[in-house]
């Protein structure tokens, strides 16, 4: 008989905590949510607060993805550059000047005489590419293409890292809403 006791009581107990669950429900989900925004957002609100624009101005400038592709860019811009002055003359010019100082035997006076000599000479070359086998117009193609590959890839970069930053600001804009009213609630219910 104390067996079953124990079962009677222990079956009482659980429909007095399936009661007390349910008209905890309203509150503890209230306070659970209530202390999940504050952990998620307390440390997005402790510092200063931004606006929308300079937001997306700090991911921009911190954005190591954007800053490799505006290399790229310049990379390909000065490939470009190259590519269009593979088609231009070019000039060399080179010059130099030699002293040499030497003793010399002298056959008439047999003597050794003291002697400088100078010599001083010049090249100018120029060379201009009048048949390539229009290698110099692929070359100039290619570097157009890719030059207009890095320029949209720097621009959807930016797109991307502005839409990602917008997105994050709105969510966490929504977060503080939302811990807003889990607050009122709160107040409300106590």
């Amino acid at each position: 008989m104390h067996y079953t006791l124990r079962v009677n009581v222990h079956l009482q107990n659980l429909e007095h905590l399936k009661i007390w669950i349910i008209n905890m429900n309203k509150t503890a989900i209230t306070l659970a949510t209530l202390i999940t925004f504050l952990l998620f957002t307390a440390s997005a609100f402790a510092q200063e607060r931004i606006t929308i624009e300079s937001a997306i101005q700090i991911a921009l400038d911190q954005s190591i993805s954007i800053q490799q592709a505006e290399n790229n860019l310049r990379r390909n811009q000065a490939d470009m550059r190259s590519a269009r002055g593979a088609f231009m003359p070019n000039l060399n010019a080179s010059s130099s000047l030699n002293r040499s100082t030497g003793q010399q035997f002298n056959q008439s006076t047999l003597q050794l005489e003291t002697f400088t000599q100078y010599s001083i000479s010049g090249n100018v070359s120029s060379n201009i590419p009048i048949f390539t086998g229009w290698q110099n117009i692929s070359n100039l193609r290619r570097a157009g293409i890719d030059q207009d590959a890095a320029q949209n890839d720097f621009e959807r970069l930016r797109e991307e890292t502005i839409f990602q930053t917008v997105t994050e600001f709105l969510q966490v804009i929504l977060n503080q809403e939302l811990l807003d009213i889990a607050k009122d609630n709160l107040n409300v219910s106590i």
